[in-house]
């Protein structure tokens, strides 16, 4: 039977003689009313604290619970993800090992191409190359023609020391004379060259002495006193045949200013006046082609007074710059005459075909 504090406070004794003190009785009463209700104090105070370790407890057992949850989602998706992340590794190594072998192809299809690259390269540069030695072939025997004919040229020019005599008479005019094309830009008459082969044939034809002038060149005159003299002398042989040259070598080479030169100041060419107008012409020309190459096919000339008129047919190829080529035939009417000492182009007509 339980005995609280309240009880010890409401007991009542019946009196009786020779019993306890009643005083003593109720302090110790008050005593042990005081310790039960402490006790009772305490035993209500451990009880809410069993009641609250319960309720923890019983809030640990369902966080325990929610976390083993928690573990096995994340087990569950740490399984998906590693799943997951070995299909998509196998995917990127398929992907890498299909990108490494495209990688290769193309470094193999680039290996090839820059094989045939080079070849091409090799072939154009050996096609160079021997279009270098066939051009510096043909450019020394023009070089050496241009000497012989300059050569020549000083040779008709020597003459014995002035003297007073009275005034020459005006030159007679010369014959027709016919030029074959000898080496790459050297024109020589029809009769040296037949002269030249028949002496290849029966030997060596000795030096003419000093002095002598050689058959088919007209003696020279002596030398003019004045410039205005000279600008009356005929054209030489071997000025002909130097302009003739310079005048190949400058279309050749697409050299519009020294080709202008060539031509008098009031000059006419085809449908162009004057050496501004014609330089302008072939200007544009040399500036839309690559390369030139033209050929005297032949050329038939003779001497009228201080002129010097030659016809005869050239061939002209030219690569232009597109790549595409063009070759044709021209017949060629040209004038000659000397300004200031030195042999001009008057007039220049070219037309498509043989004359």
């Amino acid at each position: 039977m339980e005995l609280s504090a309240a009880e010890v406070k409401s007991v009542v004794f019946s009196e009786a003689r020779k019993g306890y003190s009643r005083g003593e009785v109720d302090a110790f009463l008050d005593r042990v009313a005081r310790s039960l209700g402490q006790f009772e104090d305490r035993v209500r105070q451990l009880d809410q604290q069993i009641r609250h370790y319960a309720s923890l407890e019983q809030t640990s057992q369902d966080r325990a619970g929610a976390a083993e949850e928690l573990i096995m989602m994340a087990q569950n998706r740490a399984k998906e993800i590693v799943t997951r992340a070995e299909g998509e590794g196998q995917s990127h190594v398929d992907e890498a090992t299909n990108k490494a072998a495209e990688i290769e192809d193309e470094i193999q299809q680039r290996y090839r191409d820059f094989d045939r690259e080079i070849s091409t390269a090799r072939d154009t540069a050996e096609a160079y190359i021997k279009a270098l030695k066939s051009f510096e072939k043909e450019y020394r025997d023009r070089m050496r023609a241009a000497l012989e004919a300059q050569l020549r040229l000083l040779d008709e020019m020597k003459v014995a020391p002035p003297q007073k005599k009275p005034e020459q008479p005006a030159l007679p005019e010369a014959p027709e004379r016919k030029y074959e094309r000898s080496g790459a830009s050297q024109l020589v008459p029809l009769e040296q060259v037949s002269a030249s082969r028949q002496a290849e044939t029966s030997g060596p034809t000795p030096l003419p002495a000093a002095g002598s002038v050689p058959a088919g060149v007209p003696p020279a005159a002596p030398p003019p006193a004045t410039l205005a003299e000279a600008s009356l002398r005929a054209p030489a042989n071997a000025e002909i045949e130097l302009l003739f040259a310079a005048f190949v070598d400058a279309y050749d080479r697409g050299r519009a200013d020294a080709f202008a030169l060539l031509f008098d100041a009031d000059a006419r060419a085809n449908q162009h006046q004057g050496r501004a107008a014609i330089r302008g012409e072939y200007d544009d020309l040399f500036r839309r082609s690559q390369w030139r190459r033209m050929q005297v096919i032949r050329m038939n000339w003779r001497r009228v007074g201080d002129t010097a008129q030659a016809k005869g047919e050239i061939a002209v190829r030219t690569g232009l710059r597109d790549g595409r080529e063009h070759e044709e035939r021209l017949s060629v009417d040209m004038e000659l005459v000397r300004r200031d000492g030195r042999l001009v182009i008057t007039r220049l007509d070219q037309r498509p075909g043989a004359p």
